[in-house]
């Protein structure tokens, strides 16, 4: 038992691993959080209200423990104060034994403007004399089920690549560059089960499946009847040209990194912690699309498939 603090985890994905925390009933919890969460207080967690501008306050705060784990994303941390970096200086002071900053996608920072975030934080957490894991996932697993918020795990819907309920595919390259996918709760599991190695490695990587998007839309068909999808390929110049629009930056950016093989993990933590036994794509898609046949297969006018704002 360890005693573990969450930033950035009130909503979202941090949420889900902060539920997955106080179900393992082997931790002291405790979640930093700019405002009260009764709620979660119900739970067990303690909350602690914190200014991440007072420094002061951070380290009082965390005196005493022994993991921090930031789930914090792109919107909290792009300003000219950034609070991930306050925390990673607060640990530092207050002798936190290991930092885990906001990753969870992969560990390649290059082309993808929205990942920029995480480079100063990784850097911070190096020099800090901390022990530290960046946690890698690949692609979450749940965006293949948009339609269903339990399937969703706390993540918004979003349309990546693939529409489901279009029966679309608007694929990286030509789509056979291998991607590995890992079911939220998996990567919840994933997280926990590496509080009890005895010393983390600097790269977490873990898989839940891995497979082509050309595999992925084989799987879609046979799980839901044989029906076809519309596929397309876009090339890399063609991406290149579609991320100069602001709205379209991140999902063409993305799409060029997973054509280039950035999203292919090594799975270190399936490795380390065999006890989890992650999901597969093809079992992820019968749980939640099977005999979900696609009616009349159509293109939308918008490529990013609903993507309307920078994330």
């Amino acid at each position: 038992m360890v005693h573990v603090a969450l930033a950035g985890a009130s909503s979202g994905f941090g949420l889900t691993l902060l539920h997955h925390l106080v179900k393992s009933k082997k931790h002291t919890i405790t979640l930093l959080s700019r405002s009260a969460k009764p709620e979660l207080s119900a739970l067990g967690v303690n909350v602690c209200v914190v200014d991440y501008s007072n420094q002061g306050e951070l380290v009082q705060v965390l005196t005493g423990v022994h993991t921090v784990i930031s789930c914090m994303g792109a919107g909290a941390v792009l300003t000219e104060s950034d609070p991930q970096l306050a925390v990673i200086e607060a640990a530092r002071v207050a002798g936190v034994k290991r930092f885990a900053p906001s990753e969870f996608a992969h560990g390649s920072y290059e082309g993808v403007d929205l990942y920029r975030f995480k480079i100063p934080a990784w850097e911070a957490v190096q020099r800090s004399g901390t022990e530290y894991t960046r946690y890698s996932c690949g692609l979450f697993m749940n965006l293949l089920a948009p339609h269903n918020d339990e399937a969703l795990a706390g993540l918004r819907p979003w349309n990546f690549v693939i529409n489901m309920t279009a029966g679309t595919a608007d694929l990286p390259g030509d789509g056979t560059t291998k991607v590995t996918y890992t079911e939220i709760n998996d990567i919840c599991r994933f997280v926990v089960a590496s509080l009890d190695l005895e010393k983390w490695p600097a790269e977490s990587m873990m898989s839940g499946d891995d497979a082509s998007y050309i595999d992925v839309v084989k799987m879609i068909e046979k799980v839901r009847g044989g029906e076809k999808m519309l596929v397309r390929t876009n090339t890399i110049e063609d991406m290149e040209k579609m991320a100069e629009v602001p709205q379209k930056r991140f999902y063409n950016q993305a799409r060029i990194c997973i054509a280039k093989g950035g999203f292919e993990m090594k799975p270190t933590l399936n490795q380390l912690c065999p006890e989890v036994r992650p999901v597969s794509i093809e079992d992820f898609l019968r749980k939640w699309w099977v005999n979900k046949p696609i009616e009349n297969p159509t293109w939308g006018e918008d490529k990013s498939f609903g993507f309307t704002k920078e994330e």
